[in-house]
């Protein structure tokens, strides 16, 4: 941990319950912490990728944080982002009537780039894909948002490339993104999953899960869990190692597999 003012936070730790506790495991070793000024107006691509910062209620900061894609908790905002630190386990029936809007109410949140990692996820994509990007996409973005996709072969690989990237635009006409469409085989993937610089979700039936029904509904095809947590919750080690194998396989197919698309995203250098 870094804080800014090593001074201020030993006297806030005297009044302060969070600091008081965080002092406490300083002293008996189970936390590092470093004095470091840190400047949002000049912050690191390393920073960009995984950290998180403790701050008070000033305005600016949160704006500031919104337009980076990072993870910022303040004293009123705590209770928004405790459920990022623990499983938000939500289950489906097979034939019930779901759809992906979950994602905007459990898994919202600052983020400046997105794996998505699924041999089918092209199929019944407007109900599916485009809905996940619908409830997931920050509005706009002072850094470039980078997207990546990693799916099965298709005879229409291009055409498809190209349709994302037009709902993107479509969806988000203000944010400043690149798409990258990659190219996979069965092989290539151990878990399906959705990544970001800070959550996990992961779809057991993966995220082609839903499908129309007769009467028009849309409904899961099958009885399953959508999982969306933090990754690097210490209590959570299934949820670390899936987004570490999420990613090895992403990063493995990022510099191996044919692509379309800019190719550029700071998750998978």
């Amino acid at each position: 941990m870094w804080i800014d003012d090593e001074a201020q936070f030993n006297a806030a730790s005297r009044e302060n319950q969070l600091c008081s506790k965080v002092k406490k495991l300083w002293a008996n070793g189970s936390l590092q912490i470093d004095e470091k000024r840190i400047d949002l107006n000049n912050i690191s691509e390393d920073a960009l990728c995984s950290s998180v910062f403790l701050s008070d209620d000033k305005p600016f900061v949160i704006q500031k944080a919104e337009k980076l894609g990072i993870l910022l908790i303040t004293p009123s905002t705590y209770a928004q982002f405790a459920c990022l630190y623990k499983d938000n386990g939500i289950p489906l029936r097979t034939n019930e009537v779901a759809d992906w809007s979950v994602m905007r109410q459990k898994a919202r949140h600052n983020f400046n780039a997105i794996v998505i990692s699924d041999l089918y996820v092209l199929k019944e994509r407007n109900i599916n894909l485009y809905a996940i990007l619908n409830s997931l996409l920050p509005t706009t973005l002072g850094t470039e948002l980078h997207i990546s996709i990693f799916t099965q072969d298709t005879p229409t690989f291009q055409q498809d490339y190209e349709e994302i990237k037009d709902k993107i635009q479509e969806l988000r006409p203000r944010l400043n993104f690149n798409l990258t469409l990659h190219k996979g085989l069965a092989t290539d993937f151990h878990d399906r999953g959705i990544v970001t610089n800070y959550i996990r979700m992961k779809c057991g039936a993966g995220f082609d899960l839903l499908k129309i029904a007769r009467d028009g509904n849309q409904v899961a095809r099958i009885t399953t869990d959508v999982d969306i947590d933090y990754p690097y919750f210490k209590e959570s080690e299934v949820s670390e190692g899936s987004y570490e194998n999420i990613l090895q396989d992403a990063r493995r197919m990022y510099n191996n597999n044919i692509c379309i698309g800019t190719k550029n995203n700071r998750l998978l250098k």
